[in-house]
């Protein structure tokens, strides 16, 4: 052998001794580690006796869901009743060898740990579900080294306490996954507004990615980033066998369709405070933690039309009162597109509303205001929609009414045939509220307190003391009918007299200060005479 082979082959012996001696190195310092923090380890009780933080759900009598209380949006899925599609999904992006390594995948830290050394190579993680479990329940999600090896060791026990099957649960129904969601389920629902089970392979793969950046990249937040995260796990689950070319293709043209009016079926604000009070009142703040389901005896169509009759009259009834002028008014940008977003940073401030939205004027005439709603789209006002607002659009307008570039205001969309017109309105003073009862059984079918929770919590069915005025005489009428009064025997509308029984500095009137004489019960009734009601209650 060659002097220079020689060489060669010692210092190859040299470099491998070092690195074995390093590798030692390295297993000394990390086995002494361990042994620093092992007595540090909090006890595994959280997750070994998993006891999930659930929400208060207040649901109608037919079972949609009015609201929802609680700081942790959470329905828990034992891992038996989980779709093999969304476990299928999950590990094929965070661990595709879950059930195959330990508490620690080697290969994949050797892998991540290449990628991260590659000078342009893209970072990569090497964290187990087991890891991720470990860090969510006890540590923060602070890059340390010392939560590194404190999450390693916690895996370990994990391990060796629970199965893979229970490891999964854990993960799937306690990782964030955005927008106050905890857990898979929860997810679907407050996204898509479905179960598990009813998610298309598209949706199933959106839900699948939110683990990885939940705050920044859900699809409400930023539905764009949300979707190229999809994209991505579609081509993991193709990649993994999940799916076929053609599922893959049909994944990808499907639209995502997101869970609309905040996530909430009936709109019933009154109600679910009210229950959400008898609940704490009973059970303190416990209510919201133990996913307590609250069923109330509303009936979800009946809700629904109470809500839209009352918001359709007090908006009828603002409509015949004097304009108030704009909410506010912002200087705009002369530039198109700086206008554009001035407008856009005025809206983020102004809360929307279902039926009165929101809008910023970019230019305003008598014969047309063209506005921006805070959904980004661009509506023009005109014609006999401006016929209310006509004396505010006039150069001599008072200022505390005109409206003008920059004026913030409402829009109401009315429909005209298959058609919408936009036309300005303006936020109602006029309260209002609605109560309907089964008259067989007293309870209630649809209630609602006000216009709009959000601006006054005050329960106008509950809480106002009103007069009952003359919403007793049907009771007594009919109660008149059942003891032999026909709708055509005759009473005296006249004031009463001492012959009449009559109560000294007692004189009631009718609310028109006029007496009819005889008139028909029917009559009496339909004109709400006052005389007639107590003649015939005396009767």
């Amino acid at each position: 052998m060659s002097p220079l082979r020689q060489r060669g082959f010692v210092l190859i012996g040299l470099i491998l001794a070092g690195l074995v001696a390093l590798a030692l190195l390295a297993a000394l310092v990390l086995g002494l580690a361990a042994a620093w923090y092992w007595n540090e380890l909090p006890p595994l009780d959280k997750a070994t006796d998993y006891r999930p933080r659930q929400h208060l759900q207040v649901l109608t009598a037919d079972g949609a869901e009015i609201a929802k209380f609680g700081t942790e949006r959470r329905i828990f899925v034992p891992i038996a009743q989980t779709p093999k599609r969304i476990i299928d999904a999950l590990l094929a992006v965070e661990d595709t060898g879950f059930y195959e390594h330990g508490a620690i995948s080697w290969r994949g830290l050797a892998r991540a740990t290449l990628a991260n050394l590659t000078p342009g190579g893209t970072p990569q993680g090497a964290s187990t579900i087991t890891q991720q479990v470990a860090r969510t329940f006890f540590l923060s999600t602070r890059r340390t080294a010392e939560r590194k090896i404190k999450e390693a060791l916690l895996a370990w026990q994990l391990e060796s306490r629970l199965s893979k099957d229970q490891i999964l649960e854990l993960y799937m129904n306690q990782v964030y996954m955005g927008q106050r969601a905890y857990g898979f389920a929860a997810a679907a629902q407050v996204y898509l507004g479905k179960t598990l089970d009813q998610l298309t392979i598209a949706e199933t793969a959106m839900v699948a990615g939110l683990p990885n950046n939940p705050i920044y990249a859900n699809p409400v937040a930023n539905f764009n980033a949300a979707t190229r995260r999809q994209r991505w796990v579609l081509q993991r689950m193709r990649r993994t066998g999940l799916i076929d070319d053609a599922q893959l293709a049909q994944a990808q043209a499907e639209k995502i369709v997101l869970r609309s009016s905040g996530g909430q079926d009936v709109n019933a604000a009154y109600v679910a405070e009210m229950a959400r009070r008898a609940v704490v009142d009973r059970l303190g703040e416990k209510a919201y933690t133990e996913g307590i389901r609250v069923i109330t005896s509303l009936r979800a169509d009946d809700q629904r039309a109470a809500h839209a009759a009352l918001r359709r009259a007090v908006l009828a009834h603002e409509r015949r009162q004097p304009w108030r002028g704009p909410e506010e008014q912002n200087p705009l940008p002369d530039d198109a597109a700086d206008a554009d977003r001035a407008a856009s940073l005025v809206l983020k401030e102004v809360s929307d509303d279902e039926d009165l939205r929101a809008a910023v004027v970019l230019a305003a005439s008598p014969r047309e205001v063209k506005a921006k709603l805070a959904s980004g789209e661009t509506v023009v006002v005109k014609g006999e929609a401006l016929k209310w607002v006509q004396a505010a659009l006039q150069p001599q307008a008072r200022d505390a009414l005109a409206i003008r570039r920059g004026s913030v205001l409402r829009l109401q969309a009315l429909p005209r045939g298959k058609a919408v017109e936009w036309t300005i309105a303006q936020w109602p003073e006029a309260e209002a509220a609605f109560v309907a009862l089964d008259p067989v059984t007293g309870r209630i079918r649809a209630l609602v307190g006000g216009f709009d929770f959000n601006r006054r919590q005050f329960n106008h069915v509950t809480h106002a003391a009103r007069q009952p005025g003359s919403s007793f005489k049907p009771f007594l009428y009919a109660a008149a009918f059942e003891n032999g009064v026909m709708p055509e025997t005759i009473v005296e509308d006249a004031p009463l007299t001492d012959a009449d029984g009559g109560v000294p500095n007692w004189n009631p009137k009718n609310s028109d200060d006029r007496f009819d004489g005889d008139l028909t019960v029917r009559e009496g009734l339909v004109r709400s005479k006052n005389l007639v009601s107590i003649r015939l209650l005396k009767h």
